[in-house]
């Protein structure tokens, strides 16, 4: 009664074999041939550890993503001056995906709301 799920990766194979005494089996190939039985139980943990790992890689990635593209948005300069009036930068050494508004509600310059904190 050998049931199995098997998955090639470029460098491991990994099966996982139901066995004829209900035990179930991991192998993995490569040079080391690691194999592990695991009762039922032990193999749910295995799975649900698994699966929340997983959870937490996506919701990582996501993060990270957001993180990555968020944008900054600065206070246009103010008259006649060059910089902004959120931190004090030139427009064109700010990065080049942070966008810059004349509107103060819609400012996201994190050194104008530490600022703005520090004077209230």
């Amino acid at each position: 009664m050998s049931t199995s799920i098997t998955r090639v990766t470029e460098r491991t194979i990994v099966a996982v074999d139901l066995e004829d005494d209900g035990s179930i089996e991991i192998r993995t190939g490569g040079s080391s041939g690691y194999r592990e039985t695991l009762t039922a139980e032990q193999a749910r943990q295995l799975a649900a550890g698994l699966l929340e790992l997983a959870d937490e890689s996506e919701k990582y990635f996501a993060e990270t993503a957001a993180a990555a593209i968020a944008v900054t948005v600065h206070a246009a300069p103010i008259g006649t001056a060059d910089v902004t009036a959120c931190c004090g930068v030139l427009p064109w050494h700010l990065p080049s995906i942070d966008r810059i508004t004349s509107t103060d509600s819609e400012v996201t310059c994190t050194w104008a709301a530490t600022a703005r904190a520090e004077c209230a």
